[in-house]
């Protein structure tokens, strides 16, 4: 083989790796994207099931004191608690949340890492080789990611999508090019 022949099998071998990179980053965008809405709607959900059961239990204390509601209203309030306290426990949104932000946080480090690897790294490098093997690494990476992932809920993906359309996860530098 040429140096020639061997410069455009190269070329083109790089090219192949810069689009699959693209692919990787591409479907890091919008799984981070979609975690991250995702733990928003369950931090939510928290808050909205937490702080009843919260404002409950003390009612129910104080009204089995006569002090702000009739003892009477006691057991059902006391009641209401409880169930709000045992839905909390049942769905953990708090846990999900934090699952959901920590798989966001690493799929959008591994973004970060690929567009480095993608912009600067291949451009450096004429090791096709060495490119093609670290691209298996960051793939097997986002491979490993999505398994030990909750899944996304449907709404949490058409919701990020929505905002990539709209270049919500776009940065200026790259609006100019």
């Amino acid at each position: 083989m040429t140096i020639i022949e061997n410069m455009e099998k190269n070329i083109n071998l790089k090219e192949l790796i810069t689009q699959e990179a693209g692919r990787v980053e591409e479907d890091c965008i919008f799984s981070a994207k979609g975690h991250m809405n995702a733990a928003a709607t369950w931090r939510r959900v928290n808050y909205y099931l937490g702080i009843p059961a919260t404002c409950l239990t003390a009612l129910a204390g104080a009204s089995a004191a006569n002090m702000i509601v009739d003892s009477e209203y006691a057991p059902m309030i006391a009641c209401l608690s409880t169930i709000i306290t045992a839905l909390l426990t049942f769905i953990k949104p708090e846990e999900k949340a934090d699952l959901h932000s920590k798989s966001g946080g690493s799929l959008n480090s591994l973004k970060n890492n690929i567009r480095i690897f993608r912009d600067i790294e291949v451009f450096q490098s004429e090791d096709t080789e060495f490119l093609a093997n670290k691209l298996h690494l960051l793939s097997d990476e986002r491979n490993k990611l999505n398994k030990e992932s909750l899944s996304i809920p449907y709404f949490a993906y058409r919701k990020a999508k929505k905002g990539i359309e709209m270049g919500e996860s776009s940065y200026k530098i790259d609006l100019n090019k």
